[in-house]
């Protein structure tokens, strides 16, 4: 038995590559990674709760909502680049 769910840790995995791509494109300063991976794991998981109370079922992997936990986690990436953290 695993001690972690696949899905959470799908869904880290995410959010950790979507932190590493977004610090590399658009990350002025070179120490802001875990701001930049705190804020994807955060609007990642926002997102797939409010996906999880919602009927529809759009893009998933597996227990995974890809779309809104992608659309939470992009807010929340522009979000911290914007309050400059």
């Amino acid at each position: 038995m695993s001690l972690f769910p696949p899905a959470l840790i799908l869904s880290v995995v995410i959010a950790s590559l979507y932190a590493a791509i977004f610090h590399l494109l658009w990350a002025p300063r070179q120490g802001k990674l875990w701001v930049y991976w705190l804020a994807a794991l955060v609007g990642f998981g926002v997102g797939q709760i409010l996906a999880g109370l919602s009927p529809l079922r759009l893009l998933m992997i597996g227990d995974v909502h890809l779309l809104e936990a992608t659309i939470f986690a992009a807010a929340a990436l522009v979000i911290a680049k914007r309050l400059k953290v």
